[in-house]
């Protein structure tokens, strides 16, 4: 473990350095004076981050121009130290790296960062790269070596330019490519290594989820709602035979049932008039059970995909 008031600063280096007779020292200590007493002193004191906190966010966004490149190391190194250690206790580690493109303009971060991703699941880290310009990332070796070592990447819509450069890079055919080309939310390609697999995802507007169902003369709408991160029922009604075992028909041998809504009865029409004031049912997108997968059978479809 390691007592961190104890743990000596960069300012505590740059004091002793001054005691040192040493031309060298004195080299050393001049060297970096501004990033101990100066302008640049942001990471010579001890943090006050905590992070032992399970989700970490390293922020580089508002650091100055001179301390980017030294802020970006600080930030790669602790994580990498994290991961290290974090695979000594039999924990996973997560990164997710937005804006990727900008750790790779730097040479020494690009290496570093490169270095990092050939590692990172040795010592169980998961490691994902987020950015929106293909072109800009694919300007060095370092980049094109993270990519390489990338065994899942996730393409969205793009532009001609980065169309071009991926699909070179990652062997796609044009005919793949028009799947990223003008493409609307939640279209893309999948490429993992042996396959690539269109995608088109729509989801419906409104975070309103009704299930309809019954059997036996019974049977219910639930109007649900996505309330924070929670599908939470808003609205319910019920219709069925009074008698189960003695259902009565009309003139026209059409079941007789009975009609409530949020436990109030009504008629049929009015049933149907109060479903449609929280769940517009024309708007709707009816989901079959037959229709759906499950994460195992998605990641068969993926992995023995031929196009």
């Amino acid at each position: 473990s390691c007592d961190r008031e104890m743990s000596p600063t960069f300012q505590d280096f740059y004091r002793l350095l001054k005691k040192q007779p040493e031309p060298e020292a004195e080299y050393i200590r001049l060297a970096i004076e501004k990033y101990c007493v100066g302008s640049y002193n942001t990471f010579a004191f001890q943090t006050n981050v905590d992070t032992n906190n399970r989700f970490v966010v390293y922020d580089i966004r508002d650091i100055g121009t001179g301390m980017n490149e030294m802020g970006m190391q600080v930030c790669l190194n602790d994580i990498w130290n994290r991961t290290i250690a974090n695979k000594a206790r039999g924990i996973r580690t997560w990164i997710y790296i937005d804006e990727l493109y900008v750790l790779t303009q730097s040479e020494s971060c690009a290496r570093f960062l490169m270095y990092m991703w050939k590692q990172f699941r040795k010592y169980g880290g998961v490691p994902t790269g987020i950015t929106q310009n293909i072109e800009d990332l694919l300007m060095n070796r370092e980049s094109r070596g993270i990519i390489n070592n990338s065994p899942f990447i996730l393409m969205l819509n793009q532009s001609a330019e980065d169309r071009n450069e991926i699909g070179a890079m990652l062997h796609i055919s044009e005919a793949q490519l028009n799947y990223i080309k003008n493409a609307d939310s939640g279209q893309g390609l999948i490429y993992s290594g042996k396959a690539i697999v269109p995608f088109i995802n729509k989801f419906p507007h409104g975070n309103l989820l009704c299930n309809s169902e019954g059997h036996m003369d019974y049977y219910y709408d639930y109007v649900y709602k996505l309330i924070d991160g929670e599908m939470t029922l808003i609205a319910s009604g019920t219709y069925g035979a009074a008698d189960n075992s003695n259902v009565q028909v009309d003139e026209n041998g059409e079941p007789i049932y009975e009609y409530r809504w949020e436990g109030v009865e009504m008629s049929e029409e009015d049933y149907q008039k109060e479903l449609a004031k929280v769940y517009d049912i024309s708007r709707a997108e009816s989901c079959a059970y037959d229709d759906l997968v499950s994460a195992d059978e998605m990641k068969k479809a993926v992995a023995t995909y031929r196009k």
